[in-house]
């Protein structure tokens, strides 16, 4: 899930390491995963017998913490759950503020920017910026 192999903290650690506390902050305010709660004790309970090593096994903890809650859902019960442990191993909200922050010196006078976002925690960063920005410049 690191997207630059050289940095320290791996999935790995978040998943085996990290309180049940933060890991519940990581998937519901990262991932709005609504059954952050369950997944988190879940993943708690299975590092006491073991740990977790593979991305397979996560998915199964998970699936199994959610049951059937997911029912016909379009999307694994994993999915949100990896994607805010991706989020948080690789500071992606971080790193995307730093780079909307510089924008406004990096372009020219009349200039447009154009941001593509893949989720709402990032649409709502890129909206809060470009609103801050037109208020600034009105």
């Amino acid at each position: 899930m690191r997207m630059d192999l050289s940095q320290r903290l791996r999935a790995f650690d978040i998943v085996n390491r990290y309180p049940e506390k933060e890991l519940y902050r990581i998937i519901r305010e990262l991932g709005e995963e609504r059954y952050a709660g369950r997944i988190s004790r879940f993943i708690c309970q299975m590092r006491k017998r073991g740990g977790i090593s593979t991305t397979s096994e996560l998915a199964d903890v998970i699936t199994r913490a959610v049951g059937s809650r997911y029912g016909r859902s379009k999307i694994h019960p994993a999915t949100r759950t990896f994607q805010a442990i991706r989020i948080a191993v690789n500071g992606e909200l971080d790193a995307l503020s730093a780079a909307l922050e510089k924008l406004p010196f990096l372009l020219n006078k009349g200039a447009r920017a154009c941001v593509i976002s893949f989720h709402s925690l990032e649409d709502r960063i890129v909206k809060n910026y470009f609103k801050k920005y037109a208020k600034e410049n009105s």
